[in-house]
């Protein structure tokens, strides 16, 4: 995987510039007419427009993140970032949910100290980077990870979260789930 995950510096104007140019971008695609592609070029590019798709919850998981550490939904009268994320991108409340909930499993943080905290599942978390997986199959992964015994130890861990990840790169979300099953992994 090729998932670079590497916090580009820059300034909140490249931010946002980033941002809308990506806007435009898939604008201009949706409004392209497709007709002229041949049928290799059509598969092609659902592969990659599929890939591009898969990247953008990191992108969203990391704004989260922000919404999430500097209190942002309190500061703005929300209890937590569940309902103010629900209003604010007027999405329902288990979509938002979820989002907070991929946060907590897949995003890198920074502790007090400065450290960079790595994700709770670090090779899901590099995968969805790269492309590689949806976010139906992370969280396929983390629950079936989050099933293994307690006795489990940590490289036991990472060896069945590689092996996931790797067995997703072939299997859409409802075969990783039940192949998890199968390798132990829940």
């Amino acid at each position: 995987m090729d998932g670079d995950t590497t916090a580009i510096p820059g300034t909140a104007d490249a931010v946002w510039e980033h941002v809308l140019s990506l806007r435009e971008q898939v604008a201009a695609l949706a409004r392209t007419d497709l007709g002229v592609l041949g049928d290799a070029d059509v598969e092609g590019l659902l592969v990659v427009v599929e890939e591009a798709t898969r990247i953008l919850p990191v992108a969203q998981r990391a704004l989260v993140l922000q919404v999430a550490s500097r209190g942002i939904a309190t500061d703005r009268g929300y209890k937590s970032a569940v309902p103010y994320l629900r209003d604010l991108l007027r999405v329902t409340e288990a979509d938002a949910a979820a989002r907070v909930k991929a946060v907590d499993r897949f995003q890198a943080r920074t502790a007090v100290s400065g450290q960079v905290l790595p994700a709770r599942f670090p090779r899901v978390a590099d995968a969805q980077a790269a492309g590689v997986l949806s976010p139906g199959h992370a969280v396929v992964i983390a629950e079936a990870l989050q099933k293994l015994p307690a006795a489990v130890d940590d490289p036991t861990r990472a060896a069945a979260e590689a092996r996931l990840v790797q067995t997703a790169t072939e299997l859409d979300p409802a075969r990783l789930r039940c192949a998890a099953k199968h390798l132990g992994a829940c």
